[in-house]
């Protein structure tokens, strides 16, 4: 080897250089050292021995011989596996070498491609998030009414007829548009991007898993949720079992999955899936990682859906902790917390920790985003809805307009943001007292959803039942009966007679009977309402609790005390157990319950009840709100009954003191 290297230095052919003898001497002993220096101590002992004791000399040679040629056997020995294994590690360096080489290749060839794959997936997410199905509906409803009237207009019509055709062309275009946009994405776009990946990517597992992945999120952002299902399911079952349930892909599609699921009101099926998601990621990334801390945040959404407000305030409370250590109080996920706190802490009638949340992100909000970002307006629309929960009008009016006008200008008016905005108007000047104006705003958000979503769409059928309730303000008794039939008739055959909206809407036409005195007629509705409410939501829920409430209020009227009674008692025990202390609607329960004791003649048992609903009420909702001020005429009527039975027991006096209170309310 140092005779081929010296001679690549000398630049010469490797066969034409010479050894001389003496180079041969040199390479011999820089090769043998141990041995030659071994062979030099035997020598060495050997004349020793020798000088010290002649008479022994030749019996010192033989064993000083064999002793040499055993180590040099040794030696020859050790040095043939010294090489042996030097070749081995030189061969397997070179191999190592070689595949670390077509390794580093293919990973280049592979992050190329996945580079390429994750351009694509941004650009389809950029071009599918700017596209607005509500707006593509609108322009084809539009282009189709356009093109027919100009077909109309060349075939020489008069004026007067071409009025009349547009008008039955609008009419006969009262279709569920958005849903045609939905459809047309979803024949033209989605199925047969479906049946590519199936064929192209058939051989390549994770890639196909990963698009049909993609495809689910666009499909679930379209609220395509059912068609979502099948993507998405096969994304996780792929990731599964390739990449194990811990991988951090896997993560990501059983939490698409949950909330596929929770958006398909099948919260007991997500719920499963968002705690897997959840301890994974506690596990595998840490509790601060912004995955786990969107799995915190969706658990919590899904607890404050199933009616259990303390038990998600305690994951959004830490999702929130972390998001302002990691990300900053500045950060979109930070201020989305924030805002879901507020809803919270609303939703437990914790009023005055709902209004510090909400400022926070709307003034965060408005210095970062400024007026007229999405989530400013976002922001300001749940503040203005906030007050008005509250009773608080005229602090409402202003935040509720500036969202209005806001959504108006940046999504126009066929968004869903605006339309919801319009009808928070609508119900404004409705508590306002002020019905023809209120009227214009419910029409108007129902006839955009009509044109837009047709007459089945979840959010048109809301907008039949605000009408509805505001011609029964109005006491256009038949109209409202009207309309609340025709929600209630499309909420059965669409969503079926457990869905949450049906059961409202059968709430509201008990309601409507109620208030007409129809008693008899008001029962099924209430009793078939408060049934399905306790199976399905459970005893504890808000939604159960009102529907106790309104059934018991229906056998007072009834003259049924012992069976109000006992649903009033029992409405408010569970309120105590399940609401926070002070919630404005353990308040309402307490005033209920006041009434139904005050018509039974047990006055001393309603005046604890019949006080604490006016602190309650007064502590949460304001001095002037309508519950507290009713709550203000139970204390009269309380203490004025109870005077007729004990005439000098001073009842007269506490009557007219909170007389005069209801006089200054």
């Amino acid at each position: 080897m140092a005779r081929n290297i010296e001679c690549d230095l000398q630049e010469k052919m490797v066969g034409a250089c010479q050894e001389s003898a003496i180079d041969r001497l040199k390479k011999t002993v820089r090769d043998n050292r141990e041995v030659l220096s071994v062979m030099a101590l035997l020598f060495v002992a050997l004349i020793v021995g020798m000088l010290w004791a002649p008479k022994f000399a030749p019996q010192w040679a033989v064993v000083m011989f064999v002793t040499l040629i055993v180590v040099m056997v040794w030696s020859l020995v050790e040095r043939q596996r010294a090489q042996e294994e030097a070749n081995k590690a030189n061969a397997a360096a070179r191999v190592a070498k070689i595949a670390s080489e077509d390794a580093d290749k293919a990973t280049r060839r592979e992050t190329e491609r996945a580079g390429e794959l994750e351009a694509a997936e941004r650009f389809e997410e950029i071009q599918f998030s700017d596209c607005v199905v509500e707006g593509m509906g609108v322009w084809l409803r539009g282009e189709l009414i356009d093109r027919s009237m100009a077909v109309a207009e060349n075939s020489g019509l008069a004026d007067e007829a071409l009025d009349q055709r547009r008008k039955e062309l609008e009419q006969a275009f009262l279709l569920d548009w958005t849903g045609t946009s939905k459809e047309f994405l979803r024949v033209c776009i989605f199925k047969p991007a479906l049946v590519a990946i199936e064929e192209k990517f058939e051989s390549q597992p994770l890639l196909r898993a990963r698009l049909l992945q993609l495809v689910a999120v666009n499909l679930f952002g379209f609220g395509q949720f059912e068609e979502a299902k099948i993507p998405q399911k096969k994304a996780l079952s792929i990731r599964r079992e390739i990449l194990g349930n811990d991988h951090p892909s896997t993560l990501a599609s059983i939490n698409r999955m949950g909330l596929l699921l929770k958006h398909l009101d099948k919260l007991g099926e997500a719920e499963p899936l968002f705690d897997e998601a959840l301890e994974a990621r506690r596990r595998v990334l840490g509790n601060d990682h912004p995955d786990t801390l969107t799995s915190i945040n969706n658990m919590g959404s899904l607890l404050r859906r199933q009616g259990k407000p303390k038990e998600a305030m305690t994951l959004c409370k830490e999702a929130l902790e972390s998001y302002r250590l990691v990300l900053g109080n500045d950060h979109p996920g930070t201020l989305a917390s924030i805002n879901n706190i507020g809803g919270l802490y609303s939703d437990l009638g914790k009023f005055d920790d709902a209004e510090h949340y909400f400022g926070e992100a709307l003034e965060t909000r408005r210095r970062v985003l400024g007026d007229v970002h999405r989530d400013t307006l976002t922001s300001i629309n749940n503040s203005g809805s906030f007050l008005l929960r509250q009773g608080k009008l005229m602090e409402a009016m202003p935040l509720c307009k500036e969202a209005l006008e806001g959504f108006r200008r940046v999504l126009g008016n066929h968004h869903p943001n605006t339309l919801t905005a319009i009808s928070n108007m609508g119900f404004l000047l409705k508590r306002q007292g002020r019905l023809e104006e209120a009227e214009c705003y419910y029409s108007e958000a129902f006839e955009i959803r009509r044109l837009i979503f047709g007459n089945d769409h979840h959010d048109t059928l809301t907008s039949i039942n605000n009408i509805g309730a505001l011609y029964r303000s109005q006491g256009r008794l038949m109209e409202a009966t009207i309309h609340f039939a025709t929600a209630l008739e499309r909420c059965r055959s669409i969503w079926g007679n457990e869905h949450r909206d049906t059961l409202s809407t059968i709430n509201h036409i008990g309601g409507l009977h109620l208030a007409q005195g129809e008693f008899d007629k008001a029962e099924p509705f209430y009793r078939e309402a408060l049934e399905t409410r306790r199976r399905v939501l459970g005893d504890d829920h808000t939604d159960t609790l009102v529907s106790m409430n309104n059934l018991g209020v229906l056998y007072r009227g009834l003259g049924r005390y012992e069976k109000a009674e006992a649903l009033a008692a029992e409405a408010v025990g569970r309120a105590r157990r399940t609401l926070p202390g002070g919630h404005f609607h353990l308040g309402i329960l307490l005033s209920e319950h006041t009434r139904t004791l005050v018509a039974m003649e047990r006055f001393s048992e309603a005046k604890p009840p019949a006080l604490e609903a006016h602190a309650n009420l007064e502590a949460r909702l304001g001095a002037t709100h309508r519950r507290t001020v009713d709550a203000i005429q139970n204390l009269v009527d309380l203490n004025n009954a109870w005077h007729e039975f004990e005439p000098d027991a001073g009842h007269d006096r506490s009557a007219a003191d909170w007389q005069s209170k209801l006089d200054a309310a």
